[in-house]
């Protein structure tokens, strides 16, 4: 990857502070192209595609609808919560083409500036890619691991950042491999410091992810629930283990003293798919965000009222709906986005509805949180109607009903 780095950052839910030594970056004009919307930017995480690097490249619509591709319509998870992400392109021309940064630039100004035009920075990532060759004096390979704040590394230059079908398709890949450190924290899983043999005791913060672990205790494993009892703890590194999830020595770039959960995976190697540990990682960082009940409503009758919900499905569809009156479950509504409410289930009083979606999805073993788990409630008053004699209509008989009623005690 000497030729090209890819930075993931800014914005879910941390302000950031712009730190860098140049006056703050001039931008003459922002354009935005939508690549593939699929719902409202409040309910939705926006992914977005940013022209620096570009210049005024014609290759860069071409190369954002390939990356849009790359993450979106091939990779699992990802492709199966497509309707959870807005994937757009940012197009900026700025005062000075080549306005370079310093290597410690936080670039969460440039965020803030070009993603908060359009989306809302609490739920938005910026997705770049510069180019890193002699010209660009780039550090490369370097990225932000932190959504809210990463360092770019690089330069404004007039050649672009190129992103070919075919030749480049891996690059595309490691876009998928920068997605799940920069939006899922997932950790690298590539053994030993540029292939040397490397005995160091990895820090605490070479840990904190959900792929990697110093941790050889089986039932303190955090991705236990993923290991089979046949499966040694740690696990050989051989390829009659390399299609289960076990305990893998070598992470972060360490060789010794730290472990993962899969011979190969994305986070080690772009010829592999996500393993199963960061799978799981990544739909679990999806419901920080996002909820599939996308809309609720309620239509109110004279005797019956219904209460509505809109979804965002993942495909295959693995939500699973219920319906309760004040905690009580009504089988019969099962699975349905609607529920009818008569008269005759509520008895006078207030009361509480409430729809529950819960994600059964394989890709999840493990959600202490209940992230797959969200609810809709409304607050509902049942009051008695003076039509006191049930005939179907309220008038002067119900109310002589009433007079003479009235002050009695009720048995």
């Amino acid at each position: 990857m000497a030729r090209l780095i890819a930075v993931f950052l800014a914005a879910l839910c941390v302000a950031v502070s712009p730190v860098y030594a140049q006056e703050r970056i001039a931008i003459a004009s922002t354009e935005l192209i939508p690549i593939a919307i699929t719902g409202s930017a409040d309910k939705r995480i926006n992914a977005v595609f940013m022209s620096e690097g570009y210049g005024n490249s014609s290759q860069l619509l071409a190369d954002a609808n390939l990356v849009s591709v790359g993450l979106f319509d091939q990779e699992p998870p990802l492709r199966n919560y497509k309707a959870f992400f807005n994937f757009a392109l940012v197009k900026a021309d700025y005062a000075d083409a080549k306005l370079a940064f310093s290597d410690a630039l936080d670039i969460g100004d440039l965020s803030n500036q070009l993603v908060g035009r359009y989306f809302p920075k609490d739920r938005s990532i910026a997705l770049i890619s510069v180019n890193s060759s002699t010209e660009g004096g780039g550090s490369g390979g370097q990225q932000g691991y932190l959504i809210g704040s990463a360092t770019l590394y690089g330069s404004f230059v007039d050649q672009p950042a190129r992103l070919s079908p075919g030749a480049d398709i891996g690059y595309v890949r490691a876009f998928v491999h920068e997605f799940g450190h920069g939006f899922s924290h997932l950790g690298d899983e590539i053994v030993g410091n540029d292939g040397s043999i490397d005995r160091r005791e990895p820090r605490a913060g070479e840990i904190g992810y959900a792929n990697t672990t110093t941790v050889t205790d089986r039932s303190k494993i955090r991705w236990r629930a993923w290991i089979n009892s046949s499966t040694p703890v740690p696990t050989p590194s051989d390829s009659s283990y390399k299609d289960v999830v076990g305990l893998f020595l070598g992470a972060s770039r360490y060789s010794y003293g730290i472990y993962r959960p899969k011979l190969n995976c994305m986070m080690r190697s772009t010829r592999y798919p996500f393993c199963e540990v960061c799978r799981e990682a990544i739909v679990k960082q999806i419901y920080k965000y996002v909820t599939p009940i996308d809309s609720s409503w309620a239509v109110v009758g004279e005797t019956v009222t219904t209460f509505n919900i809109k979804l965002i499905n993942p495909e295959p569809n693995t939500l699973m709906v219920s319906w309760q009156i004040d905690g009580v479950e009504y089988d019969y509504a099962s699975g349905a986005s609607s529920f009818r409410v008569s008269e005759s289930l509520l008895p006078y009083g207030a009361h509480t509805v409430k729809v529950v979606v819960r994600d059964t999805t394989s890709f999840v073993r493990d959600d202490p949180q209940n992230l797959l788990v969200k609810t809709q409630e409304w607050q509902v008053v049942n009051s008695p109607k003076p039509d006191f004699n049930r005939d179907g209509a309220v008038n002067m008989a119900d109310f002589f009903l009433f007079a003479d009623a009235f002050g009695e005690k009720s048995v």
